[in-house]
């Protein structure tokens, strides 16, 4: 049983499924005796990959308990059974590290785990009235997160036609951002009652969220930080003009 883990390609930038090639590299803690006090802790381990998309390589680590770790690294399981111990580990970091949107720490916890599932799937283009129901939802999480950050009386249970036009009044989403919004929101209403799908829309839809989850998300923290750093400079004695006392 193989064992492969997803991801979205540091090269090509494909949602793909990398193969565990070989367990590189592993350093446990043990005693004098070699024995260690607990095979419950989480322990990382370097895994040799490649991308089957583009066929470039790529270095993977996990995590795992030392219990799973130590058989492998240890030889005493074959890699044809690695695969029965794919749900023990996690995919922790890919090297060289991809670069976008998807897992950027600013946008909301609850999107940031289901967007690679979501980029996968748009990108095989596959399960198009699930893709467009999860747009959807990503959509829904996201404006309940910048409702709930930019008003005293959030109201979680607020019915999305209705929370995409207050924030569209209150300014908070612009008029366009609002459009789309209605689009993708009756889009996945009829994936969700209908089961009909246009994996065209999914893909169209899927890169308004990218850009949208940006603006609304990941700007802010962006010019936040160099707000701060500005502030910063304006304090220190080293960064002030000559002739400021």
């Amino acid at each position: 049983m193989s064992l492969a883990f997803k991801m979205i390609c540091p090269h090509c930038k494909e949602p793909t499924r990398a193969p565990a090639e070989a367990f590189y590299r592993w350093w446990p803690d043990e005693d004098e005796e070699g024995q260690v006090a607990d095979s419950n802790r989480a322990a990382l381990a370097a895994v040799a990959s490649y991308c089957p998309e583009c066929e470039n390589p790529v270095a993977l680590i996990v995590e795992g308990k030392d219990r799973i770790l130590r058989p492998i690294m240890s030889e005493s399981v074959e890699s044809r059974d690695w695969g029965y111990f794919g749900s023990d580990l996690t995919l922790k970091e890919v090297v060289p590290k991809p670069v976008g949107l998807p897992l950027d720490v600013a946008v909301p916890e609850r999107i940031r785990h289901v967007l690679p599932d979501l980029a996968e799937d748009v990108g095989r283009r596959r399960n198009a009235v699930g893709t467009l129901n999860l747009c959807r939802g990503v959509l829904e999480e996201a404006l309940r997160e910048l409702e709930q950050a930019n008003s005293q009386t959030p109201n979680r249970n607020t019915l999305l036609v209705n929370r995409i036009d207050t924030l569209c009044e209150r300014g908070i989403i612009t008029k366009s951002v609002a459009e789309w919004a209605h689009e993708i929101g009756l889009d996945g209403n009829r994936s969700a009652h209908e089961l009909v799908g246009d994996p065209d829309l999914a893909v169209v839809y899927l890169d308004f969220l990218k850009v949208f989850l940006e603006v609304a998300f990941v700007l802010p923290k962006k010019i936040e930080a160099v707000r701060t750093h500005k502030a910063q400079k304006q304090a220190s004695p080293i960064g002030r003009p000559t002739g400021e006392v």
